[in-house]
C-alpha cells in the first residue's frame, strides 16, 4: 500500500529535519513559530483532524513548493493545503476542525508539532 511507503518515508526525512533531509530545504518565509494561541487552537482541534492525512499533505506541500519564497507567507496555510489534497476539502473534520489562522509561514513549525 503506497500510505505504508509514504509513512515510511515521512518516518525517514524526520530524523534530517535539522539541515540534511527534504524539509532542511524549506525557505524561511515558512518556518515561522506557531503563537501560544495557534498551539491552543491546534490543541483544541487535535481530537479532531486526522493528523496522518495533514503530515502527508503537509510534507508535499513543503517539499514540492516551499523550498522558495514562491508563494506568499500570509496565504491561506488550509488553502494551500487543498491544491494539494482535493480531497482535504471534501473532508468535514479538515473544513470543520483545522484552524482558519494558520498561514504558509507557519508550514514548517505545523509539521514539527504534529510529529510531536
Amino acid at each position: 500500500c503506497l500510505c505504508h511507503l509514504q509513512s515510511l518515508f515521512l518516518a525517514l526525512d524526520s530524523g534530517f529535519e535539522n539541515g540534511g533531509g527534504a524539509l532542511g530545504k524549506v525557505h524561511p518565509h515558512y518556518a515561522v513559530p506557531l503563537s501560544p494561541e495557534l498551539e491552543a487552537s491546534l490543541i483544541a482541534t487535535s481530537g479532531q483532524l486526522r493528523v496522518g492525512e495533514v503530515k502527508a499533505a503537509l510534507f508535499d506541500l513543503l517539499v514540492s513548493q516551499l523550498t522558495e519564497a514562491s508563494w506568499p507567507s500570509d496565504g491561506s496555510l488550509k488553502q494551500y493545503l487543498t491544491f494539494v489534497d482535493v480531497s482535504l476539502d471534501e473532508q468535514e473534520w479538515f473544513v470543520q476542525a483545522f484552524p482558519e489562522a494558520l498561514q504558509l509561514r507557519h508550514a514548517l513549525e505545523l509539521y514539527r508539532f504534529l510529529q510531536g
